[in-house]
């Protein structure tokens, strides 16, 4: 976005003319929710392991990149959260609400569940290149069965939104909606592979009954 990005250089050459540092601007990514739907399709649990990102999202600077070659990051405008626990929240609300699995919890280990999520955010940015301001977003998920310890289904989805606003707040306000229209596809993804296979509870799975 060379016309935005010239309009921050400007202004950031006017603060250091008056002396004032800029201020710092921290941003959420919202997602939207998901439409609610009957169920559920499956009787069976799953835990939703916190998404992980590539190295260059794993800092609070907001991405962008002005070239195909070239990666930028914005000084003044900060991530609030890690984007990557924002779209593993609203990956278990999508699952919720769809009622894909009778039960969803997110958590790192240690908890039973029948079956195991594993996401990577691969791609969070803003594009100033290919004649407009635009938004990228990549993400990946793993479905495994936990008992067995392996995998069942892979998947992917990325999605693009115009910028139409000389403004970080509007950048931030697209990849959240990106970033929905992607979790949205894959939750889909989801439910179409546990509908076909009639994904059950796994009795390996199931609390040890009491003595």
């Amino acid at each position: 976005m060379r016309a935005f990005s010239i309009s921050i250089f400007l202004s950031l050459l006017a603060a250091c003319g008056t002396g004032h540092t800029p201020v710092t601007r921290y941003y959420k990514l919202d997602i939207p929710p998901a439409p609610a739907a009957t169920g559920p399709l499956a009787t069976a649990s799953i835990r939703i392991e916190p998404f992980r990102t590539t190295a260059l999202l794993r800092q609070d600077r907001i991405v962008y990149r002005p070239t195909p070659v070239e990666v930028g990051f914005y000084e003044y405008h900060r991530w609030a959260e890690p984007p990557n626990d924002s779209v593993t929240k609203a990956l278990a609300d999508q699952l919720t609400r769809r009622h894909v699995f009778q039960s969803v919890e997110v958590s790192d280990g240690g908890e039973r569940s029948d079956y195991v999520l594993r996401g990577t955010v691969d791609r969070l940015q803003e594009v100033d290149y290919k004649g407009g301001v635009k938004v990228q977003v990549s993400i990946s998920l793993v479905l495994e069965d936990a008992a067995q310890q392996q995998t069942i289904w892979s998947g992917s989805a990325s999605s693009e939104r115009a910028v139409t606003k000389s403004d970080v707040g509007a950048v931030v306000a697209a990849m959240g909606q990106a970033s929905q229209q992607s979790l949205g596809q894959l939750t889909a993804d989801v439910a179409k592979f546990v509908q076909t296979n009639r994904i059950t509870s796994s009795p390996s799975a199931a609390p040890n009954p009491p003595r």
